[in-house]
């Protein structure tokens, strides 16, 4: 049920003037953590088969996108995306059934009980 045949790529726009590269590969470490590293561990495909890290001609920019789709804008979105959101957000682009663990717990705990998954597309990028 993977939406890419192959895996995909992630790819974090960032603003260098910001000094925005720390956070930007603490995200990419998290995502090839999550959705390769860990994955490949347990005998399962990859769904991320790289991340790809740009600095940004535009000022303030802070940007991820997977296989091409935006999946959060520090502009549209305010700020900088927990952890466990990006996660999930970066999730529905890749397989929505995909768990993540301890993640999807956290997201459970937030209040209404669902995870961002649940969402339509609309919300995600």
């Amino acid at each position: 049920t993977h939406l890419f045949a192959d895996p995909a790529s992630v790819r974090i726009i960032f603003c260098d003037q910001c000094s925005w590269l720390p956070r930007s590969q603490w995200y990419c470490t998290e995502l090839l953590s999550t959705f390769n590293t860990r994955r490949v561990q347990r005998g399962e495909d990859p769904l991320i088969n790289e991340a790809v890290l740009r600095v940004s001609e535009v000022p303030g920019d802070f940007t991820i996108e997977v296989g091409g789709a935006v999946v959060w804008d520090r502009r549209v979105d305010g700020g900088f995306p927990e952890l466990k959101v990006l996660k999930d957000r970066v999730r529905i682009q890749l397989d929505p059934t995909v768990s993540l663990g301890h993640t999807d717990r956290a997201l459970d705990g937030d209040g209404d009980g669902a995870s961002l998954a649940g969402e339509d597309a609309r919300s995600v990028g």
